[in-house]
Order: C-alpha cells, then sequence, then structure tokens
C-alpha cells in the first residue's frame, strides 16, 4: 500500500514537472491509467484476502465451539450414566439377587470373597 502511494506520487511528480515532455508533448495519461487500475486490483485483491481468510477464521471458531459444545453434552451424560450404574450397584439387594450369584468366587480369590461377605 506504501509502495503503491509512492509510485503515484512520484508519477505525478514526473508529470508535474514534464519530464514526459522529452519523451512526447502530451500528458502520458495511458501510463497513468494503467497504474492505477494495477493499483485498484492490488487494492480490490487485498481487500478480498482479507475478507475471505477472516470469514475462514470465523467458520474456524464456530466449528470448534460446536466440537466444544458437544463434547460437554456427551461427557454430561455419560457422567450420568455413570452414576445411575453405580448408584444401582450401591443397593444391596440386587447385588445379592443378581451379582454375588455371578462371581465364581473359586476364581476371584480369598479377598473378593472377603469384600462380599462383608457387605
Amino acid at each position: 500500500m506504501l509502495i503503491s502511494c509512492i509510485i503515484i506520487v512520484i508519477y505525478l511528480d514526473m508529470d508535474f514537472f514534464n519530464v514526459f515532455n522529452f519523451i512526447t508533448k502530451e500528458l502520458n495519461l495511458d501510463a497513468f491509467a494503467i497504474l492505477v487500475n494495477a493499483i485498484v486490483v492490488v487494492f480490490v485483491f487485498l481487500i478480498t484476502y482479507s475478507l475471505v481468510n477472516k470469514k475462514t477464521f470465523e467458520l474456524d471458531q464456530e466449528k470448534n465451539n460446536n466440537k466444544l459444545n458437544l463434547l460437554n453434552i456427551l461427557l454430561k451424560e455419560t457422567y450420568k450414566d455413570c452414576k445411575e450404574n453405580l448408584d444401582m450397584l450401591n443397593n444391596d439387594e440386587l447385588l445379592k439377587l443378581y451379582i454375588i450369584p455371578k462371581v465364581d468366587f473359586n476364581k476371584a480369590g480369598f479377598y473378593l470373597l472377603f469384600n462380599f461377605i462383608c457387605i
């Protein structure tokens, strides 16, 4: 941006001091028009690039926020399910009816047998 401004100022100074008079007797508007068009194209490119880059960044942020929200929901539901299962296992009647009869105490050893007997 600074370079293009410097080029325009140099061109206008050269035109003001009639530097182009050595080449032609007329004002060289064609070269100035080409220069201005090129600078406009560069500015349009930079503005478009910055807007597209900003939009891409916003989309990435939105995706990351969605991922975090989904992760939080899944973790909360998993925690609730685990807590329900643990609460169910804390019930002595359920342990005696369904879990203790299915345990093979010959394979589990004395330590496991002692813990279940103490319940």
